[in-house]
């Protein structure tokens, strides 16, 4: 079923740069994908509230009428950061995941590569409730092998090791296996677990195979 994908664009980058994601994630989804940029003459002036409203009631309006065209009801949100000060740095705005997890029937992914984005983009359909799905440039980027299977809410074993376990959400993934790479030429056995659902928490996974490791480090 064809539900609208909404991304909420960084506040630094200009509507145009947003012109590859978009045909990006139309690729990979096989949905209409819609655009809420800010831009910076609108960032400059967050420090006084009503710019935060203004941009607050954009996001509210172009999703209300997107929600309404839609065969669900429904639409999907897409969180990108910014590169900071034209680095591909985009570890400047995690707070989002932060503010949005205890909001009440709203899923949360953060996918490291395509094929954790096109799962959480198809679980997101079958789901009564909103879905949030954070991503740091991740889109196009391959970690996982083409057969990997990737089941909803659920955490996803890439390198297995035995005296640590580093879990990691996003972007952060190809640095925990580099991590584990380094651990391991030191002699150091190292776990790494991909986690791109932050909400539902794969908790079974945890219940069951965290209490082996000697140590457990998020990377997020």
């Amino acid at each position: 079923t064809p539900q609208p994908i909404v991304i909420l664009g960084g506040f630094l980058i200009n509507p145009e740069a947003y012109g590859p994601m978009r045909c990006r994630l139309e690729r990979l989804s096989g949905q209409p994908v819609s655009l809420v940029a800010v831009g910076k003459p609108l960032w400059s002036l967050t420090v006084f509230a009503f710019a935060w409203a203004l941009i607050l009631d954009r996001v509210a309006t172009t999703v209300a009428e997107l929600a309404r065209r839609s065969p669900t009801g429904r639409v999907t949100l897409v969180g990108h950061d910014s590169p900071a000060r034209g680095t591909e740095d985009s570890t400047v705005s995690r707070h989002d995941v932060a503010l949005l997890r205890p909001l009440p029937n709203l899923a949360i992914a953060c996918p490291a590569d395509d094929l954790e984005f096109t799962a959480a983009l198809r679980a997101s359909l079958s789901r009564t409730s909103a879905t949030y799905i954070r991503l740091a440039g991740t889109a196009g980027t391959r970690i996982h092998p083409e057969s990997t299977e990737i089941r909803p809410g659920r955490f996803i074993p890439v390198r297995t090791g035995t005296e640590l376990c580093l879990l990691a959400s996003g972007d952060v993934l190809g640095e925990a296996l580099e991590a584990a790479r380094l651990l391991e030429s030191s002699g150091v056995s190292a776990a790494v677990v991909s986690c791109p659902s932050i909400k539902p928490l794969d908790e079974d996974w945890l219940d069951a195979h965290l209490h082996r490791f000697q140590l457990a480090v998020t990377l997020e």
